[in-house]
């Protein structure tokens, strides 16, 4: 229960010891609950649900010429892939007989630091004995302006697929105010949101700062920072981001 510190006529100050305000360790994530296409968000009432998303194949493309067709929360048929087992297919766009399973499909949403994820993994044989798997990150995007955008292939042999969509804004969006009440007069960095490129800060020794207000960064290729992060800062190697450098803040706030 709230405890009252100090008051005076007009400012009362209260200590409120709660778990709730305890940070949450960004390896941490919530597990998923069961099969159902949704997820709940933490704290809250409000469950995330992606069910109107599925039964249609997407397709997404990266530079180097290849092809991603996936469905959501389930398994493709008729994929260049083969009809078993496979939530994503990759293939070349130019010969379709090159072609990988890059994950197999479930409806397992996972909930890490607010961003929803599905993770299709136990695909085709990949490098030094790994399987190839992909992770379908859904990013907030209020203004109802639906984008699917291939980000990267990291390391571990996993794709990197980002799908914007007001879908996921139930209890994850950002306030871009400061309250009415506020003194001496309200704030509003609504103006401020960028929704055609990010902020672009260099600084010294090849670093570079990728951020936006109260928005989730627009993609930028090699750029692997957790969709929904509002800022991230890189390293820099011949004009190249160095994928081991990058760090990410997952919200920003105004207060």
């Amino acid at each position: 229960m709230p405890e009252l510190l100090i008051g005076d006529v007009c400012v009362y100050e209260f200590m409120w010891r709660t778990q709730a305000a305890c940070p949450v360790n960004a390896t941490t994530e919530q597990p998923h609950e069961d099969d159902s296409c949704t997820v709940v968000v933490p704290g809250t009432d409000n469950r995330i649900n992606l069910r109107p998303l599925r039964n249609k194949v997407r397709m997404v493309a990266d530079l180097a010429g290849y092809n991603y067709s996936f469905v959501v929360c389930g398994n493709l048929s008729g994929s260049p892939c083969g009809n078993n087992g496979v939530g994503v297919c990759k293939f070349k766009a130019q010969d379709q007989s090159q072609f990988w399973n890059a994950g197999v499909g479930n409806s397992h949403l996972h909930n890490s630091q607010g961003a929803i994820s599905l993770k299709y993994t136990d695909g085709a044989p990949c490098n030094d004995k790994l399987k190839r798997s992909t992770q379908i990150v859904f990013v907030c995007e209020p203004s109802g302006s639906e984008r699917i955008v291939f980000i990267d292939k990291v390391e571990s042999c996993t794709y990197i697929i980002n799908w914007y969509t007001d879908l996921t804004c139930n209890g994850l969006q950002v306030e871009c105010s400061t309250p009415a009440w506020s003194d001496p007069e309200p704030v509003n960095l609504t103006p401020l949101i960028r929704l055609d490129h990010n902020y672009k800060v260099q600084a010294q020794n090849d670093t570079v700062f990728y951020i936006n207000v109260c928005h989730p960064l627009l993609p930028v290729q090699g750029l692997n920072c957790p969709g929904g992060s509002s800022a991230c800062v890189a390293r820099l190697h011949n004009g190249n981001l160095i994928e081991e450098k990058v760090q990410c803040i997952q919200r920003m706030e105004i207060s």
